[in-house]
């Protein structure tokens, strides 16, 4: 069965973990009074965290097990793949529909992808109800703050950062059309479309 959240962040203020090098455990701390979406590994930093998202089944598979992930008590969820074929993920991950690559989806319980789980997170944010989304390491460049994923797992080079980020370009209109503010407060973030954190301080 496939995975509705609802609505149930209307109107609220909620935090996406990103992995990128700026990402710490400061951070993760400073936005735990909000709710809170984490990607993938980052779940280390905030294993309270609302949600964690991650798209990949064979980070899950490398991930399920840890003592560390155990430790979560927040909603696991991943999303079906492009082939429509739901994915090999430990039961306890619940799995969105796949709704497309790039813009944004607005039926119930599907998500565009966007090439990559940060992309698909917003999404998630958004689809809940969300009307400011802050964004935490999101670097789009640099790697991981904790360094690379180990094989099989894939890590991105500056073409994927790319592709990301024009990505982000076609969905940050959309979110604006529907009164969502989008936030980046990534410091030398290359993701530019939207809203940096330095201007909320000027």
């Amino acid at each position: 069965m496939y995975f509705n959240p609802g609505t149930p962040w209307t109107g609220k203020t909620v935090a996406v973990l990103g992995s990128g090098p700026t990402m710490s455990r400061k951070i993760a701390d400073s936005v735990k009074h909000l709710p809170r979406i984490v990607l993938n590994t980052t779940y280390q930093l905030a294993t309270d965290a609302d949600y964690v998202y991650a798209a990949d089944p064979l980070w899950w598979d490398s991930e399920f097990g840890r003592n560390a992930f155990l430790l979560c008590k927040g909603w696991k969820v991943s999303m079906q793949s492009r082939s429509r074929m739901y994915p090999n993920v430990p039961k306890d991950v619940h799995v969105m529909r796949w709704g497309g690559t790039i813009g944004f989806d607005e039926r119930p319980g599907y998500l565009r992808t966007g090439g990559f789980s940060g992309y698909q997170a917003l999404h998630l944010a958004a689809s809940m109800g969300a009307t400011r989304i802050l964004l935490y390491g999101f670097d789009c460049h640099g790697g991981h703050w904790h360094g690379k994923h180990p094989n099989p797992l894939g890590n991105p080079m500056q073409g994927t950062y790319e592709r990301w980020i024009r990505n982000f370009e076609i969905l940050a209109p959309l979110l604006a059309e529907r009164g969502i503010e989008v936030i980046n407060c990534t410091p030398n973030s290359k993701l530019e479309c939207f809203r940096p954190a330095m201007e909320l301080a000027a």
